[in-house]
């Protein structure tokens, strides 16, 4: 199973077609298409802030997946540990190849920190908006993928 870790785009979408925040996800679901296989089922996850869940709605267009389902745990400030909640919802769902989860600068670094240690890499993470870090639970590696333009 493959856990995409994405932070939300910058926070202007009500920008419109101008939006950085808008162009940034546009950016990186069109990453995420292309590293997705076409029948990898893909269940998309989402914090519930505003900025996440307009970033999960641009991915989810795009990507032509359903509506993000909204975690908590994905939520800044929820005192829950993303990281074991995350690997709680990749065992129970086993059904799932890939998990895209839109998060925030705070839950992301310290989720894929965690992740990393577990694997016994060393990883310094470096958080841009719309940044996709993938998890390969499989591989058991952490790798940063992806940074918009």
């Amino acid at each position: 199973m493959k856990i995409f870790l994405v932070r939300h785009g910058y926070n202007d979408f009500d920008a419109g077609a101008a939006s950085l925040g808008k162009n940034q996800i546009e950016q990186a679901a069109i990453f995420l298409k292309a590293a997705l296989c076409p029948d990898e089922k893909t269940i998309l996850l989402t914090s519930e802030l505003t900025r996440a869940i307009k970033s999960a709605d641009i991915i989810s267009s795009i990507l032509n997946l359903p509506t993000a389902q909204e975690m908590r745990w994905l939520t800044c400030d929820t005192k829950e540990d993303t990281f074991l909640r995350l690997q709680d919802f990749a065992a129970q769902n086993p059904e799932w190849q890939s998990i895209i989860a839109i998060s925030h600068m705070p839950e992301i670094d310290e989720t894929v920190w965690k992740f990393a240690e577990e694997f016994g890499q060393r990883f310094r993470i470096k958080l841009e908006n719309a940044s996709i870090h993938l998890v390969d639970l499989t591989q058991r590696t952490v790798q940063k993928i992806f940074t918009p333009s």
